[in-house]
C-alpha cells in the first residue's frame, strides 16, 4: 500500500536525490516536497473529472444570505476542488440562463456556492490525499510531474526536468485520461439530422 512518502521517494529516486522519511522530516528534500506536492496534486486533480476523485453532496444553506443578486449561500465541502454538476446539470462554460439579462445559476465565491436555487445537489472533484485511492496511471502521472519539479529544485537539472515534464504531459496524461474516460457511461453524440444528411 503506497503512502505519500512512497510517492515522493519514487519522484526523488527518479532524479537521483536522497530519500525522505516523511514530508515533514526537516530535510532539504522534504522541504521541497512539502512546498511543491500539495499544489501539484491539487492542480492535477482539477485538470480532469477523475472518477476516483468524485464527490457528491447535498449542500446546506448558510444562515447568512448573500448581500445581493443571490438568495442563498451554501458552504462547499472541505474537500471541494472543482464543480462538475449543479443540480444534475453538467457544468460547462455556458451555465447561464436568460431572465431579461444573462444571469448565472450559481457562482462559487470564497468557499461558498451562491445561487437562487434550493435544494442544491452537487457532483464535484474532491481533494484526495491518500495515494491508495489514486488510479494507478494518475499515481504515475503525479509522481513524474513531481519528479520534474524536484529536478528543477534539487539538482537544478533543467534538461531532466523538461524530459520528465514531457513524459508526464505527452505519455502519462493522455493514457490516464483515456483510461479514466472508459470507466463510465459513454455519452452519445447528438447532432442535427441535416448534419448527418450531408
Amino acid at each position: 500500500m503506497p503512502s505519500e512518502t512512497d510517492l515522493l521517494n519514487e519522484a526523488l529516486i527518479t532524479i537521483g536525490a536522497l530519500r525522505i522519511t516523511a514530508i515533514d522530516d526537516g530535510s532539504i528534500n522534504a522541504t521541497h516536497c512539502q512546498t511543491l506536492y500539495p499544489t501539484t496534486r491539487d492542480a492535477l486533480l482539477r485538470m480532469h473529472h477523475w472518477n476516483f476523485a468524485t464527490g457528491r453532496a447535498l449542500l446546506n444553506p448558510s444562515v447568512d444570505a448573500p448581500l445581493f443578486e443571490y438568495s442563498f449561500a451554501y458552504p462547499l465541502p472541505a474537500d471541494y476542488l472543482k464543480m462538475r454538476e449543479f443540480n444534475g446539470t453538467p457544468v460547462t462554460a455556458d451555465h447561464v440562463t436568460w431572465e431579461g439579462r444573462w444571469t448565472s445559476r450559481y457562482v462559487v465565491e470564497s468557499g461558498s456556492l451562491l445561487t437562487n436555487d434550493s435544494p442544491v445537489y452537487i457532483l464535484y472533484t474532491k481533494r484526495v490525499i491518500d495515494p491508495n485511492i489514486f488510479d494507478a496511471l494518475f499515481y504515475q502521472l503525479l509522481m513524474t510531474w513531481m519528479a520534474s519539479k524536484l529536478a528543477n529544485a534539487i539538482p537544478k537539472d533543467n534538461k531532466k526536468a523538461g524530459d520528465l515534464l514531457s513524459m508526464a504531459m505527452n505519455l502519462l496524461l493522455p493514457a490516464a485520461l483515456a483510461t479514466d474516460r472508459q470507466e463510465g457511461t459513454v455519452v452519445p453524440l447528438i447532432s442535427d439530422s441535416l448534419t448527418w444528411g450531408r
